[in-house]
């Protein structure tokens, strides 16, 4: 696709939303790393959309995924948005907002001129008061765990442009109060089919991620009995996971990592 169309003159390029991204880019990507790395399986560290797209990943090709991962570690899991508390994302979708990019026929939203990321990055240098609002009216109810210098160089690179069409299908699963697929409205049965052990990590106070429906995620897996860990961190929002200025989550990532390891090479010497 990114061969034949062009981004700034073909509405087709951007006909894509996190379902393609699971179903396509994360096959690419795993089997790139796998190459260069010359390992048979790894680790999948997914934060906010990064871990939908795996969910929807599973649900369509889990076989794939089963086989390529030895583990999934979710930052901030994103799914059916029930609950969710950002005052901009939900007028965004209340409203229908997108509707009028759409009418407007913009296809990508949120583009990333340099002019704007360099003065983005002087404002929040400057008035940090104003950039920490803007965080705790998109995702974080307490910025006070973010990293003022990490979250200047953050937005020297937003916003990066996102598809018209995910921001559609992120509204239809809000509207519709379930996870479902955009284009025939089915849902996406994913916990049932991942057959590795799951790792989760929730801010409490996350606008976007909720504790309530992390926690309707957390008790899929739990039935299923491939929970490996969930926890809910204090002080902490969706920005919190690359903003903070403690060691306490990461702390307890890299101890998931070292049992998904740990089981993976235990299951290759009871094979031998």
């Amino acid at each position: 696709m990114h061969i034949k169309f062009n981004p700034d003159k073909d509405k087709e390029f951007w006909d894509f939303s996190f379902h393609e991204m699971g179903l396509y880019d994360l096959p690419a990507m795993i089997d790139l790393i796998k190459i260069k790395s010359e390992v048979s399986k790894i680790t999948y560290i997914g934060h906010s959309q990064g871990t939908t797209q795996l969910f929807v990943g599973f649900s369509e090709k889990p076989e794939y995924f089963n086989k390529n991962l030895n583990g999934f570690i979710g930052l901030g899991p994103v799914t059916k948005l029930e609950n969710i508390k950002s005052s901009f994302l939900k007028a965004v979708a209340d409203y229908g907002l997108d509707k009028l990019f759409d009418i407007l026929d913009i296809n990508e939203i949120f583009p990333s001129p340099a002019s704007v990321n360099k003065i983005s990055a002087i404002i929040c240098d400057h008035l940090y008061v104003l950039c920490s609002g803007m965080l705790q009216i998109l995702s974080d109810n307490n910025v006070n765990n973010d990293n003022k210098n990490r979250f200047l160089a953050f937005v020297s690179h937003f916003p990066s442009g996102a598809s018209l069409k995910t921001l559609n299908h992120f509204r239809l699963i809000y509207k519709k109060k379930d996870f479902i697929d955009f284009k025939y409205r089915r849902k996406y049965e994913y916990s049932s089919k991942i057959d590795i052990p799951v790792s989760l990590f929730v801010g409490k106070e996350d606008k976007l991620s909720t504790p309530e429906d992390a926690r309707e995620i957390r008790n899929n897996f739990w039935k299923n009995g491939n929970l490996h860990f969930y926890k809910e961190y204090d002080n902490m929002g969706h920005a919190t996971f690359f903003l903070t200025k403690t060691k306490e989550y990461i702390n307890d990532v890299m101890r998931c990592l070292e049992d998904y390891n740990y089981f993976s090479n235990a299951s290759k010497s009871v094979k031998k």
